[in-house]
């Protein structure tokens, strides 16, 4: 700064109010007759300037620099700030940039017309998903004005119900029907917006027959403009017609909200529309189709409100669920590292529970065990926390199947009895009854087949598969298919086993749902191996073409490469026994002994004095030998093989 000219250090010092600088924004804050193009091109500047992007002439300085010019404007021209803030403002607000427009006003002490410009444009920050944003600005003024502006409060009762924060939201629409009530006033939009706000409260806290009766009331009511209060409670219709399988009639409400014209005040909503297309595209089991739309709707939110919003995030965690039952797994775990933060907050329970189950077997496949009981505890709390039952039977299902994956079979059946003697008055909780059933009936048929009772709930996974498949929601029953698949075989009835997997994969003729036979293990693959050699024995025609061509997809790649593990076993048995025997370092047939003795893996870990988690790491590692992912599967295999008879 000390060998810059005097004119370009006083230009760099004024300019560094603002975070990013372009020509005429230099030459507006720094007033006319000094050419910000000019100073912006002095050869001094380029080392510490960077072009934001090919196709704008926006720059920034290095962050160092403009850190240091920040602390230079403060003591050489502590009186002109508030005034170079209002000229910035003025500027954006001419470039309809209404985001620095406001920080601006805020920051330059003009609070009434920071007030005014939120009033009028506060609704885009939040519809467009930048919610953080929108509040770091309204705590910027004044509790006073706040509460003498009815558009802001609205704006902030939007803000606290799309952040899951209902109580809250519940106070300020309280707080504004009061104030309507006692000035008389004539407010009919503004009601009906409140009622939009109300309808989006029961939609966060999963009350079906609220919703219901708040959108029959008032959706005949809702203005054709602003958009966003008649498409909330068409998305909310959407969300009753999604919950009752009605799932043509979901579409058409969703459809009806994407093909409004591209305004930004719907952004949220429209986003919520894209989304539930995709749930309905997982329960049909289409999926190549929800992720090449949900796709196509990301890149077209992403042109009208940034790749900053947490609206973009949120639709990738849902995209990753997509490409993750696909068997895109690197895919997936790209898009579940960007989007899983605001699960916590935009997320309702659907969409939680389509993100939730898939990334936690993700991270069982990446061997990241820990942070998928994480995952699975930070959830519980959230759905605690909220009352969400759905949720909580879901996060029991996925944590039997975990446990039992890992080969923790008392955990998981404790697990179980523990939820149902605290949940049990869930299962008759409608409207949510019959789903949290559903989660408790496969979670009840997994800890069975555990237990070695695999017979116990077969017709039960029968009556299941049936039920599903009738209500048009394929995914669900295909996971039930290769459930019930797998209690047949371990049953003894292979040929069975093999039969309803057949059927199951007849259920997708798009040849997409690879991931779910490939997480429930060798058993399954070894199903499917047994399958396509009774298909490739056959004469190729038409009919099994298709078959051919889904049992490939499941078996290829490095899952089949597991499944040639979890064969070779089978070979090992006809070995001599000393050249199985040597495979195992002492310590693994050491814990295996004790394991086939009953042993749990805390009694284990105290009886050989080590950590629990190094018998964890000493039974996977004698899982990968075995061929096997579960305990009892590994028992079974000993005994096969003759191990410690």
């Amino acid at each position: 700064m000390a060998l810059m000219p005097k004119e370009l250090a006083d230009f760099l010092t004024r300019t560094a109010i603002v975070k990013r600088l372009s020509a005429p924004l230099c030459e507006a804050i720094v007033g006319e007759g000094r050419p910000g193009e000019n100073l912006l091109n002095h050869i001094e500047l380029r080392p510490l300037l960077q072009k934001l992007d090919d196709h704008t002439d926006w720059f920034r300085l290095h962050p160092l620099f403009h850190n240091f010019l920040v602390k230079q404007l403060e003591i050489n021209f502590p009186r002109e700030k508030a005034e170079l803030h209002r000229r910035a403002s003025l500027w954006f607000e001419e470039q309809e940039l209404m985001v620095e427009a406001i920080q601006h006003a805020a920051s330059g002490n003009e609070e009434e017309r920071a007030q005014e410009l939120l009033e009028e444009h506060g609704m885009l920050l939040v519809t467009q998903g930048y919610l953080p944003l929108f509040f770091g600005l309204v705590r910027r003024l004044p509790e006073g004005l706040l509460h003498s502006s009815h558009e802001i409060l609205v704006q902030m009762a939007w803000l606290e119900v799309l952040n899951n924060r209902i109580p809250q939201a519940r106070r300020i629409l309280d707080e504004v029907s009061q104030d309507i009530a006692m000035r008389q006033d004539d407010e009919g939009p503004l009601l009906v917006e409140l009622k939009a706000i109300e309808t989006a409260t029961h939609f966060f806290a999963e009350d079906l027959s609220a919703v219901e009766t708040v959108v029959a009331k008032w959706l005949p009511q809702a203005p054709p403009e602003p958009f966003h209060i008649v498409a909330t409670f068409r998305i909310a219709q959407a969300w009753i017609y999604f919950n009752q399988q009605r799932y043509d009639e979901a579409l058409q409400q969703c459809r009806w909200i994407l093909n409004l014209p591209e305004v930004s005040d719907i952004a949220y909503t429209q986003a919520n529309a894209a989304l539930f297309q995709a749930l309905v595209a997982f329960a049909r089991a289409q999926l190549e189709i929800g992720a090449v739309t949900l796709e196509a709707e990301i890149e077209r939110l992403r042109e009208r409100v940034g790749s900053g919003s947490q609206l973009i995030a949120l639709m990738e965690s849902v995209l990753a669920a997509l490409h993750y039952q696909l068997g895109d797994g690197e895919k997936a775990q790209r898009l579940f590292e960007q989007g899983l933060e605001v699960q916590r907050t935009l997320a309702c329970a659907d969409i939680m529970i389509a993100v939730l189950r898939n990334r936690v077997r993700q991270l069982h496949a990446m061997g990241k065990y820990n942070r998928a009981l994480a995952l699975l505890d930070d959830a519980q709390q959230m759905a605690d926390s909220r009352s969400w039952a759905r949720l909580n039977a879901c996060i029991l299902h996925e944590k039997v199947w975990l446990l039992i994956a890992l080969g923790e079979q008392k955990q998981a059946v404790a697990l179980f009895n523990s939820w149902r003697q605290a949940h049990e008055s869930l299962l008759a909780d409608e409207p949510w009854g019959v789903q949290v059933e559903e989660w408790f009936s496969m979670a009840a048929a997994r800890v069975s087949i555990a237990q070695g009772n695999a017979a116990d709930v077969i017709d039960g996974l029968r009556a299941q598969f049936k039920s599903l498949s009738g209500q048009g929601r394929i995914l669900r029953s295909l996971e039930t298919a290769v459930l019930l698949a797998s209690a047949l075989a371990e049953s003894g009835y292979v040929d069975a086993a093999k039969e309803v997997l057949e059927r199951a994969l007849a259920l997708d003729p798009n040849n997409c749902v690879i991931q779910l036979y490939r997480d429930e293990g060798p058993g399954v693959l070894h199903l499917l191996a047994q399958l396509q050699e009774k298909v490739e024995s056959i004469d190729s025609d038409s009919d099994n073409m298709l078959l051919r061509q889904q049992l490939q997809r499941i078996l290829a790649g490095e899952q089949q490469t597991q499944f040639a593990a979890s064969a070779a076993p089978a070979a090992l048995s006809n070995a001599p026994y000393n050249e199985i025997i040597e495979q195992f370092t002492q310590r693994e047939m050491a814990t295996l002994k004790l394991m086939v003795d009953g042993l749990s893996n805390k009694e284990i870990a105290d009886n050989q004095t080590v950590s629990i988690h190094t018998v964890k790491s000493h039974l996977q590692s004698a899982y990968g030998k075995l061929g096997v992912r579960r305990r009892t599967q590994a028992v079974r295999r000993m005994k096969e093989m003759g191990f410690f008879s």
